[in-house]
């Protein structure tokens, strides 16, 4: 009778929260790293695409068990969430990336919190479908008379999630990633951002003003805006 045991060759030792079986093996899948530098490429390419993540399954003893961004509308903000239910919002998979990265203790990682351009509180990731079609701006700043929430189509395919072609959350008053370096990795579309304008012009489709009215991210002629980036804390 044999047994196999999995072993997970770390740069240092992990300073992750858990050891849990689907982090290490994120931390550690196609690496041969000897730099913390290093680690982060071959730690990202495991949620770079995105990649669409698998967990370990228990049944098949194999890790195939996908790893959903907003799969249905969940609650789920932590990687154990995230691990034990297969669904999570961006703060459980921001959380998911920071723990496979303390796996080989990775220092200087920075929480980022994004946040709606500025006189706005809403923000909508592509794509988005206007139900009006030939709408009418409210003064310079082109916000569509009538366009409320219930008025734009979230469902049309746009930015894929992690296991989720179209996710079933598109607008968002904030969204967690993590900055490393120069790069801002985001875990949840398996993208990367130089700064807050190349998070707009890859994510972004649209801004709700804090009276409710929903303009598109870029209309001719009238003002642009950009996301805004706050350092969070762990």
């Amino acid at each position: 009778m044999t047994s196999e045991n999995e072993v997970f060759i770390t740069l240092d030792d992990p300073a992750c929260a858990t050891d849990y079986r689907t982090v290490l093996y994120l931390a550690t899948k196609g690496s041969l790293a000897t730099t913390e530098s290093a680690c982060i490429t071959d730690t990202w390419a495991n949620f770079s695409g995105p990649a669409d993540v698998h967990a370990w399954d228990e049944t098949s003893k194999l890790y195939l068990r996908d790893l959903h961004y907003y799969d249905g509308d969940t609650d789920i903000i932590s990687a154990a969430g995230l691990l034990s239910t297969g669904d999570g919002q961006c703060g459980a998979w921001v959380e998911l990336l920071h723990e496979c990265l303390l796996a080989n203790n990775v220092s200087g990682l920075d929480l980022i919190v994004v946040l709606p351009a500025v006189w706005h509180d809403y923000m909508a990731i592509k794509n988005i479908i206007y139900d009006d079609v030939d709408p009418t701006f409210s003064g310079e700043y082109a916000y569509y008379v009538n366009t409320r929430t219930d008025d734009l189509n979230v469902e049309t395919p746009g930015e894929p999630g992690q296991n989720k072609a179209t996710p079933y959350m598109k607008l968002f008053w904030l969204h967690y990633i993590v900055l490393y370096g120069a790069t801002y990795f985001d875990p949840s579309y398996g993208l990367t951002y130089g700064d807050e304008a190349d998070f707009t012009s890859q994510c972004i489709d649209g801004w709700r003003r804090t009276d409710y009215r929903w303009r598109k991210r870029d209309v001719v002629g009238r003002p642009s805006y950009e996301v805004r980036f706050v350092v969070g804390s762990w």
